[in-house]
């Protein structure tokens, strides 16, 4: 659930200039504010590639009067015209979430918009049947309020792409800022929408890679060869615009690290669903937790740092648009719990918070890089960079003539600020066990670089 306000009356619904009828906000709307909050109003047990003439006409059937005015009330602008009324009313409004398939009275009258100021909400553990509609960002008084009618497709199209589609499954176009974007004073509408493009470009190979979703080679060259003006769009059958669930690719836990990271800040720029960001964020920052516990006795600080950045992150941009006791920001919270568990994790944070990690080192090369875990003898070396490269070669790489090791260890550090960290580790951090298998720790940006020249080429 998002955060409720006092007054209940946020939004009338009133004609628009192109869209038919759509929902206005009449104050102010902050963040995480729960807009619209209603039952289901007409509800088949089928999804929408199932159910049939007669199915509807059963669910119609049981109605009260008022409800069955109100279902009809709603638009009707799907195709094909010579389609019964409620099969055009149930494909221009309906949700669904694979196995049911419903209306709302005043849900299914907000209207579209590829970069939503709100999002819907539907939490069946708590809410049961209920939906909401929540902010997702400030909404002013007299501006539409917008939700996507599909985001885990859209996010993948470019506008002309999204366009065709939108125009085959709901008879509209889109003229949204991520479709029709306004020239600012730097920047003309051509170059606007040549950044929100190669955005979506780059998000859908991302995600490609990552997930295995994706639109497969003939529903690209249907999308972007068709005309988004002509007829012919509505004829086109519905699978052969559809995506495709493949499977991800064999990536490194240092490509999904790099490949998460740019997904959160590729969606958090072209403004999409803030629950979309946070997840990136996490899995992410759960790719990084892995890459760091691949060294057995090494934590890279700046990975701990990172890790921690990342989850803070995540939490923060959920916490925005949704009330921090809902499931979702509450799932993410003990995941980061969970997460801090890890000793050498815990271990690199409390050094990092410690006196210890803020003396101002003699020279550069006394700067703590990453600490040296003997899990034994429960003793902690702080290395500097240089002794943690040594460390890594000499243990996992072959050493040349040239390039040869140093040969004296490091001693322990004496002063008070790092014996007392060490003593906060022992009693916050101990209980973990060893941890043996090595993995990349470099991170590989080729594969990024080679997803960006694939999307603009």
């Amino acid at each position: 659930m998002g955060q409720s306000s006092d007054n209940a009356i946020m939004y009338e619904v009133r004609e628009t200039e192109f869209k038919g009828q759509g929902v206005f906000a009449t104050q102010n709307i902050s963040p995480g504010t729960v807009i619209v909050q209603e039952s289901r109003l007409m509800e088949v047990a089928k999804t929408g590639d199932e159910y049939t003439q007669h199915d509807l006409e059963d669910a119609f059937a049981v109605l009260l009067e008022s409800e069955r005015q109100s279902v009809l009330a709603l638009s009707a602008s799907s195709r094909p015209a010579d389609e019964p009324l409620l099969t055009q009313i149930m494909k221009s409004n309906a949700f669904g979430d694979g196995t049911s398939t419903w209306l709302h009275p005043t849900i299914c009258r907000i209207n579209h918009s590829c970069i939503p100021n709100a999002t819907s909400h539907h939490d069946e553990c708590c809410l049961g049947d209920v939906a909401q509609i929540i902010a997702e960002r400030e909404i002013c008084a007299g501006e539409e309020i917008c939700i996507s009618y599909n985001s885990q497709m859209h996010e993948l199209c470019t506008a002309k792409e999204r366009s065709v589609l939108l125009r085959n499954q709901y008879g509209f176009n889109c003229y949204c800022p991520a479709c029709s974007p306004l020239a600012t004073k730097d920047v003309t509408t051509k170059q606007q929408q040549h950044i929100s493009d190669t955005r979506r470009r780059l998000i859908a190979e991302l995600l490609h890679r990552l997930t295995g979703l994706h639109f497969p080679p003939h529903a690209r060259q249907i999308m972007q060869s068709i005309s988004t003006t002509g007829d012919d769009i509505m004829s086109i059958p519905k699978e052969d615009l559809a995506a495709e669930q493949g499977s991800p690719s064999p990536l490194s836990d240092s490509q999904r690290y790099v490949y998460f990271l740019l997904l959160a800040h590729l969606r958090r720029a072209e403004g999409l669903e803030s629950q979309e960001i946070s997840n990136s964020y996490w899995l992410a920052a759960e790719a990084l937790l892995r890459q760091l516990m691949t060294l057995p006795d090494v934590v890279i600080l700046d990975w701990a740092a990172q890790i921690k950045h990342l989850m803070e992150l995540a939490i923060e941009v959920l916490d925005r648009v949704r009330d921090p006791f809902d499931h979702d920001p509450q799932r993410l919270r003990n995941e980061w719990g969970n997460m801090q568990k890890k000793m050498r994790l815990k271990a690199s944070l409390t050094f990092l918070d410690s006196e210890a990690s803020s003396i101002v080192p003699g020279s550069a090369d006394d700067i703590p890089f990453a600490l040296r875990i003997f899990p034994d003898t429960k003793r902690i070396e702080v290395l500097s960079e240089m002794e943690c490269n040594a460390i890594v070669r000499q243990n996992y790489a072959p050493v040349s003539q040239e390039d040869p090791i140093p040969k004296k260890a490091k001693k322990p550090r004496s002063d008070n600020a790092y014996v007392n960290f060490y003593e906060d580790v022992k009693s916050a951090c101990w209980n973990s066990s060893k941890t043996t298998k090595f993995g990349a720790a470099m991170t590989c940006l080729a594969p990024v670089l080679a997803a960006y020249w694939y999307a603009v080429a």
